[in-house]
């Protein structure tokens, strides 16, 4: 069987793949294994790399994330830092668990490379040009040249499939959408900027057709992700603005993930945390997102 390649030469056929990796590395993997046995990130990154090939860097980050770039030097480094201060902040400032098992991680370089990966990968055409984490593969794959926000907010989705899995539709995608793009305190905190998402959502407000936040809160995944999503994104990453601006997001991403029990939708929490009922709340959500102005000198995804 012929192995296809794309232009740039990733390798697509699997059995190619496992050619190609080298002897060396090969040997010294079988002598560790023999003198030192081996654990869930040895395997993980063996498996990363028989998949990737030999000419992808691969290495490790925190004992559980596996990151595989094709990027040059420059590029790879920028966004692994943007990966490793976005994991450290996420674990700090949302008290985040770090992943019980191996993540991996693919940071393609361009949008050529990173459709190649999901359709080989997933069978399947990539659904957007920016990135997708798939939580039962347990697979995390960003395309580069959409900006590395994109390393932010599937990040976001990583970690919060073992640290919050029955988090409500509106807190995961909210919150991962606000670090779309991110910024870094001299302390180590991220907190999300201006989303290009805002006027979307102003025009929806000022014609009465945004979704109330009881029906946004209520949503379930299908619903959220149904007809109406990208308004229901715009609403969802604005309410974890305003949030965030009165210094409230992560208190509430903790009560949401302790109470989401007798909880689920995060109504209660959300109430608890403004110190009023959520009409009263919705008021005055919706007139600080109207009065937003977008920096609209500013690029949507830039490669910061």
């Amino acid at each position: 069987m012929r192995a296809s390649r794309d232009r740039r030469g990733l390798v697509s056929s699997p059995a190619v793949k496992r050619l190609l990796v080298p002897a060396v590395a090969v040997a010294v993997s079988v002598l560790v294994a023999g003198a030192y046995g081996r654990g869930p990130l040895d395997e993980a990154m063996d498996e990363v790399r028989r998949e990737v090939g030999g000419t992808v860097s691969v290495e490790a980050f925190d004992g559980v994330l596996v990151v595989a770039s094709d990027a040059v030097p420059e590029e790879r480094q920028a966004a692994m830092e943007v990966l490793e201060r976005t994991y450290r902040a996420l674990r700090r400032d949302f008290g985040m668990a770090a992943p019980g098992r191996p993540i991996a991680v693919y940071l393609w370089s361009d949008t050529e490379r990173y459709s190649t990966y999901v359709e080989d990968a997933f069978g399947t055409a990539p659904s957007t040009r920016f990135g997708v984490f798939r939580p039962a593969e347990r697979k995390m794959v960003v395309n580069l040249e959409s900006g590395r926000g994109t390393i932010s907010h599937e990040l976001v989705h990583a970690m919060m499939a073992d640290d919050f899995p029955d988090a409500p539709a509106w807190l995961g995608e909210g919150l991962a959408s606000l670090f779309d793009r991110p910024e870094f305190t001299a302390s180590g905190s991220i907190r999300g900027r201006f989303s290009w998402r805002l006027p979307e959502l102003q025009v929806a407000i000022r014609n009465r057709y945004s979704p109330g936040l009881d029906d946004l809160l209520s949503m379930d995944h299908d619903a959220f992700y149904g007809r109406g999503s990208s308004l229901h994104y715009a609403a969802a990453t604005h309410l974890c603005f305003h949030l965030q601006e009165k210094g409230l997001l992560r208190r509430l991403y903790r009560d949401c993930r302790e109470g989401v029990a007798g909880d689920p939708s995060g109504r209660e929490a959300l109430e608890a945390a403004v110190g009023m009922d959520l009409e009263r709340y919705e008021a005055e959500w919706g007139s600080w997102a109207s009065s937003r102005i977008y920096p609209v000198a500013e690029v949507p995804w830039p490669a910061f």
